[in-house]
């Protein structure tokens, strides 16, 4: 479903309903009537109408959204945190190798997003983009800004290893239960 508000348009899938100009309803009554199914995408969107740097925010977040979700980044990142995981402990301090991992993790995302962002939008200018990425982060999704922020903040980077260390333990305790009702 898309909201073409420029045309006062809703748009799903393969139906198009026309709402008045001056008609304005919430966004429940609008969908109602809809069946989306368990395994349907569902999407509101706003194309333009908008001044140029909200559009340009708009297309640079978004491209950002896709490149996280992909499946090539993930398996960067799990990579990652499978070859480093086992350094990290849940104490308070910090041991001076974290920082070392942390900027290798830096540098690694931060080289990998800027040349997918910069495949996918030629024109893109880095600089411009950590300003608005900065100046506008309340309007970014939470995942991804937490994925942002797990390579430019240090706090955040290591919760990130931390809630993988526990995921390990947890599968490797999980994997000797069943090992155990095995054998007995």
């Amino acid at each position: 479903i898309k909201l073409n508000q420029k045309e006062n348009m809703i748009v799903t899938g393969k139906s198009t309903q026309k709402s008045s100009g001056t008609d304005t309803k919430p966004i429940e009554d609008l969908t109602e009537d809809i069946d989306f199914g368990e395994d349907e995408d569902f999407e509101i969107a706003n194309y333009g109408g908008g001044n140029a740097e909200d559009d340009m925010f708009d297309n640079m977040v978004g491209t950002l959204q896709d490149i996280v979700l992909e499946e090539e980044f993930e398996l960067l990142q799990r990579t990652f945190l499978d070859e480093n995981y086992h350094v990290f402990e849940e104490t308070e301090e910090n041991k001076m190798e974290y920082l070392g991992i942390f900027k290798a993790y830096q540098k690694k995302i931060e080289r990998y997003l800027e040349n997918k962002l910069k495949e996918r939008i030629p024109d893109l200018d880095m600089k411009q983009f950590f300003e608005l990425i900065t100046s506008r982060g309340d309007e970014i999704d939470s995942q991804l800004l937490d994925t942002l922020l797990s390579f430019t903040d240090f706090v955040q980077f290591k919760e990130l290893m931390l809630d993988h260390l526990r995921s390990k333990k947890k599968a490797k305790a999980k994997k000797k239960s069943k090992a155990r009702r095995v054998i007995v």
